[in-house]
């Protein structure tokens, strides 16, 4: 019966990525299905800024989400607008047969290894230490690492030079960085409110403790004694944070050594007032907030280090010379303590042979913040690669890798004879549908384009509304708060508010009982239009259906009457003449054709009453010389339309509109001029 259910799955698996396929076959362009392999629910943190930066670039691809136990559950509360787009698969059936469908397959584990006959990328799951970041098996599993820096590569080198006679051809190494950090690095968490919540006083240096988990490591051979004498000094706080592994059962001896850590120390909370046992898997917070981390042989080391900040190491001289030999045996493990791959980088910090020497040093490095952690400048180039912005990397090599077409160049896996039937059995099923999909879209696009027709999406929206909005909660924000946060040039933060209140000057909001807006899209202007017109009847003409759902929804419940309407993209034709007191538009005027500008003007004219006012931004010949061309060029876009001044003033005098007010705003690599104008 379990093999029929695993088949029954795999055939199931198998039928909904061949429909994906052919779906993305007959969307047209280049789409992509990307496997995302969480290993536990630890892991997330590991995976979620490579996976949600993908997915807002690519919005059209298909992610497919391969899962170990529960973790199903835990992406559709961590992700609930886009989980539901993904395809989620369990792990076991992914690696029953081969699933050529997927274009590629990206873990954080490197231990479960890539996938057969898919070009496979090891994402990791911190920085190298204690000499496992890599295994001959995990080498031969992998078509692709996406280092984190120099000290990575390092560890690559080390295991290469020791354990390979010719160095391994099928290997790309990348330079992307450590996607986790990058909100740490950018300066995301604050110090006061990390505290606050914890109920410590801001005023007391914090020590944090972040132990690695394994066998002979600081927290199985004295990690009670070490909590215990950092809690003793009532002048600091103390922070301690267990490695994921402990979330796992106290019978899993590999993970926590069969005891439970969250029950033993949960009980010394309750003798210290400045004791907080942090039972979340992000240490992120508790690296922002902290002024010493003391740790023994965890990769944390080197994120507190990227920070600036100094590292206490406890000495554990069992775990190099009896649990590495375990995995190493033969090699003489001990002489590995002097390897930064190996020991946690404790040349870069201060180290003490037992806890009891543990506030001396700490009470050391507190006094001199300067002088640690040791080598700076060698620290500063040697640990990431793209500080700050390694999920952008990481995403731009992924990109890169399919545009080309990467397919996996590993040496075969043994597969048995079960297997490989079914195996070649599903792959044989699965020309069919891609061969059929094929020559229908073929012959489609050819009857259409033999009768002088073409298909163009509607919508000249830049924003996805799913991913935009998912993201804009995830922080915490409004949409325009969102989108203006992610500009670069500060002087572009604060742009809306400013518009509105050169419209707000003129009073073109009292009064105001109808209004219309062309291009609304996010609704950033119609959200303060709203607040301060407050008219009766509020009409949107939106060419992109996922806005027009989206407004409809977000405004079924407005104090006003809105209408949102499917625009035709050149027309305003839903609304009565001489029927309301402000027509509006922003970001719209600037791309669109000029004919289509001259369309939506008239028609504006034709809905505004008498005395009613009109207002728009657009990029003017006048204001477009070679250096701005040159900015343009420069950039990634090419959109911008420009109108001619002169015909643009001498139309709107003859539908009977005069200019009332004229500024400049700051517009993508130059500027806008906004017209205020009036219907006389």
């Amino acid at each position: 019966m379990r093999l029929l259910s695993l088949i029954s799955r795999i055939a199931q698996a198998k039928l909904r990525l061949l429909v994906v396929r052919l779906r993305l076959a007959a969307s047209g362009g280049r789409r992509s299905i990307i496997a995302f392999d969480l290993p536990s629910a630890g892991e997330w943190q590991f995976l979620e800024p490579v996976l949600r930066r993908y997915v807002e670039k690519n919005p059209r691809d298909q992610i497919v989400i391969v899962h170990h136990g529960a973790t199903v559950s835990f992406v559709n509360k961590e992700m609930p607008l886009l989980a539901k787009k993904f395809l989620h698969l369990d792990n076991a059936v992914l690696r029953t047969v081969l699933f050529q469908e997927l274009d590629m397959f990206l873990t954080t584990e490197q231990y479960r290894l890539g996938m057969d006959g898919v070009y496979s990328v090891a994402l990791f799951h911190g920085q190298p230490s204690k000499g496992l970041t890599f295994t001959r098996k995990i080498i031969n599993g992998f078509d692709a690492f996406f280092l984190y820096g120099d000290l990575q590569a390092l560890a690559y080198e080390e295991f290469v030079r020791d354990n390979f006679t010719d160095r391994p051809r099928h290997v790309e190494l990348f330079k992307v960085g450590y996607p986790k950090s990058d909100a740490l690095l950018q300066g995301a968490y604050s110090r006061e409110q990390i505290l606050a919540e914890l109920r410590l006083s801001p005023e007391k240096k914090t020590i944090l403790y972040a132990p690695a988990f394994n066998e002979y490591a600081s927290l199985r051979e004295s990690g009670i004694e070490i909590i215990d004498c950092l809690a003793h000094n009532t002048a600091w706080n103390v922070l301690v944070k267990l490695p994921i592994e402990c979330w796992e059962p106290a019978d899993n001896f590999y993970a926590s050594g069969g005891r439970n850590w969250f029950e033993e120390i949960k009980k010394m909370e309750a003798q210290y007032a400045n004791l907080r046992l942090f039972a979340e898997y992000k240490i992120d917070a508790l690296l922002a907030c902290a002024d010493v981390l003391v740790t023994c042989v965890s990769s944390v080391s080197f994120e507190f280090f990227a920070l600036n900040k100094p590292v206490v190491f406890v000495e554990t001289h069992r775990f190099f010379s009896k649990y590495l030999q375990t995995y190493f045996p033969g090699k003489d493990t001990q002489s590995w303590a002097s390897r930064t791959t190996v020991n946690g980088g404790k040349e870069f910090g201060l180290v003490v042979e037992d806890f009891a020497a543990l506030t001396t040093a700490i009470e050391t490095v507190l006094a001199s913040p300067a002088a640690f952690p040791l080598q700076q400048a060698r620290l500063k180039s040697f640990l990431l690669y793209n500080p700050g912005q390694a999920a952008d990397a990481a995403v731009a090599t992924i990109e890169k890798l399919l545009a080309q077409g990467a397919v996996t160049s590993r040496p075969a896996a043994t597969r048995g004879f079960f297997r490989t039937c079914l195996t070649g059995v599903l792959a044989l099923l699965s020309r069919i549908p891609r061969f059929f999909g094929q020559q229908m879209r073929r012959v489609f696009f050819r009857f259409l384009h033999g009768r002088g027709f073409r298909i163009e999406k509607t919508g000249g929206a830049y924003h996805d509304p799913d991913k935009l909005v998912q993201a804009a909660e995830h922080a915490g924000m409004s949409l325009c708060e969102y989108l203006e946060s992610q500009e670069t040039d500060t002087r572009k933060h604060g742009r809306r508010d400013r518009i509105i209140a050169q419209m707000d000057r003129l009073h073109l909001f009292d009064s105001c009982s109808a209004v219309v807006e062309i291009g609304a899209g996010t609704g950033m202007y119609m959200e303060k239009v709203v607040e301060k017109a407050r008219p009766e009847r509020y009409e949107v003409y939106e060419t992109h259906p996922g806005w027009c759902s989206y407004l409809t929804k977000r405004y079924k419940d407005a104090s006003c009457q809105v209408v949102v309407h499917a625009s035709d993209g050149e027309t305003l034709q839903g609304t009565k003449d001489a029927s309301c007191r402000l027509v509006h538009a922003h970001a719209v005027f600037v791309y669109i054709p000029v004919l289509k500008i001259f369309s939506y003007l008239r028609e504006a004219v034709r809905v505004l009453a008498p005395g009613g006012y009109l207002v728009f931004d657009c990029l003017l010949d006048s204001g477009f010389g070679p250096g701005e061309v040159q900015k343009w060029l420069d950039s990634r876009w090419r959109f911008p339309v420009l109108v001619p001044e002169k015909l643009l003033f001498d139309f709107l005098e003859q539908e009977g509109v005069s200019l009332v007010h004229r500024f400049q705003e700051i517009y993508g690599e130059s500027s806008v001029d906004y017209l205020l104008l009036r219907k006389k």
